[in-house]
């Protein structure tokens, strides 16, 4: 017995244009499906439409597999991304400790120093060191800011402002 016609349908997969091609039921197809509830015994036409569903299925387990090996990588790139992420947290821990020892250096020698005598000025001074890392990115978003605007506007160019990612989390961590 011969096969029914099938007309053929592309799905596009995200492999750089490849085309991978589906056979979609014709409605005679379809016919026989429907017809499958009310038939007892397995036909010609119930054969025949069963393998026309099992070829489409496998068409469509072959696309499945093709599409899970493209992306198995991903948990691959997720551990190398995770493996950074430490260790920027353990030099940002590092730079903190070091910041924290200079920051103590500069601040036993500005109290001995003699050269300014206001115990205030002293005071403010060591404040600001000890809160600088809390408004350091505000700081050098406000001068960034400054000078793209400056270099656009003696360039002659339109300046549009960048968008930098709000920091919601400020603490100095030593953990």
């Amino acid at each position: 017995m011969q096969r029914t016609p099938i007309t053929s349908s592309y799905i596009s997969t995200p492999n750089a244009g490849k085309m991978i091609s589906m056979s979609a039921p014709s409605d005679k197809t379809t016919d026989y499906i429907s017809g499958l509830i009310t038939a007892s015994p397995p036909t010609e036409q119930y054969i025949s439409s069963y393998n026309l569903l099992y070829a489409q299925n496998a068409i469509l387990s072959n696309n499945i597999d093709y599409i899970n090996q493209m992306y198995s990588t991903d948990t691959q790139n997720i551990h190398y991304q995770n493996e950074k992420i430490n260790n920027y947290k353990y030099f940002n821990k590092i730079l903190a400790i070091i910041y924290l020892i200079l920051m103590c250096i500069a601040s036993i020698f500005l109290i001995k120093s003699k050269k300014i005598n206001s115990l205030i000025i002293k005071f403010i001074i060591i404040a600001i060191l000890v809160l600088y890392p809390f408004f350091m990115y505000y700081l050098e978003s406000y001068i960034y800011e400054f000078f793209t605007y400056m270099i656009a506007f003696f360039n002659g160019e339109s300046y549009t402002k960048t968008t930098k990612p709000i920091i919601t989390n400020t603490k100095l961590s030593f953990t």
